[in-house]
């Protein structure tokens, strides 16, 4: 294989295999959060798991691939919080519908740790003319669904989820599909009118869209002029111009 054809697109890594396949890659880490003594924020170890798990899936899904492997690195001991974050994991794999078999890792057993500290990778498979990376046009309109959060501000709230995701894949209006992060909407929706040699103008909307969306806590999409929101928690954000 040519390693010279791998690109990247946003947080992704894409591969091209032939034959008009493709993987696609993403990975995401967390540290300090959790309930060793040296955590900066206290939360479930489990929900460490669940959380770094969602980055990784929602972002492969988002592009139209189908994930076929993930692979967590738990920089502490198996037992017990190597455990746990795995629990979580693999709970967040059913959440997903996606079979545990998947998941495969390593655990930190030679020194011993004091703060959590979880890296996750997820690995798709998708048809290259299936991905969603269409191009953006002037007059497209950027949406958000969720909320940003990040830290504490998580715990207990709805956050979209692989079900928006899907919903979303089906309409041939939207064109391309990002899960927020640490670096905001902004950021993102700078981003993808970027790469499609196009500028953001943002819309009054609501939300702060310089505030870090932590694990993932909402979406952005280009979609056309014409979409119509589905619900009152899509909002527009403004249009590419």
């Amino acid at each position: 294989m040519d390693m010279l054809q791998t690109y990247k697109r946003r947080d992704l890594t894409i591969v091209p295999l032939g034959h008009n396949q493709c993987l696609v890659m993403a990975c995401d880490s967390c540290g300090g959060v959790g309930e060793k003594k040296g955590d900066v924020l206290y939360a479930a170890t489990e929900m460490v798991g669940r959380m770094a798990a969602r980055v990784v899936l929602m972002e492969v899904l988002a592009s139209g691939a189908n994930v076929i492997a993930v692979h967590n690195m738990v920089c502490c001991e198996r037992h017990k919080t190597g455990q746990q974050v795995i629990q979580g994991i693999e709970a967040e794999l059913v959440k997903a519908n996606i079979q545990v078999e998947v998941l495969n890792g390593s655990t930190e057993e030679n020194f011993q740790t004091v703060m959590t500290a979880v890296g996750v990778t997820a690995i798709g498979i998708a048809d290259t003319n299936k991905l969603r990376f269409m191009s953006a046009a002037k007059g497209d309109r950027i949406i958000a669904i969720g909320t940003p959060l990040v830290g504490d501000e998580i715990f207990g709230q709805a956050l979209p989820d692989y079900s928006d995701i899907k919903q979303l894949l089906l309409d041939i209006q939207v064109k391309e599909i990002v899960p927020v992060g640490s670096k905001g909407i902004l950021y993102e929706a700078n981003l993808l009118a970027t790469l499609n040699q196009l500028s953001f103008d943002p819309s009054p909307c609501g939300l702060d869209l310089e505030k870090s969306a932590g694990p993932a806590t909402c979406l952005v999409a280009v979609v056309t002029p014409d979409f119509i929101l589905p619900t009152p928690c899509y909002r527009v954000i403004g249009r590419l111009v």
